[in-house]
């Protein structure tokens, strides 16, 4: 769950912060940097959506709710 907090703060941190030096560089300027952090914010919210929720089935709450 803090996943999905964790990629959107790169974006957050270019912007409030762009003069410091980082360890890493993400290729393709800030069309690169919102490509890579809309696709793992969206990987790691459909893993979690999908560990939670079978499709094409209902959701069983005994098992969903205390996860949650």
């Amino acid at each position: 769950m803090h996943y999905l907090l964790m990629f959107p703060a790169v974006l957050r941190l270019r912007r409030v912060d762009p003069d410091t030096r980082r360890p890493f560089r993400i290729p393709g300027g800030k069309t690169g940097a919102w490509a890579a952090v809309l696709l793992a914010t969206s990987s790691i919210l459909a893993s979690l959506v999908l560990f939670l929720w079978t499709p094409g089935e209902s959701v069983d709450w005994h098992y969903t709710g205390p996860l949650l």
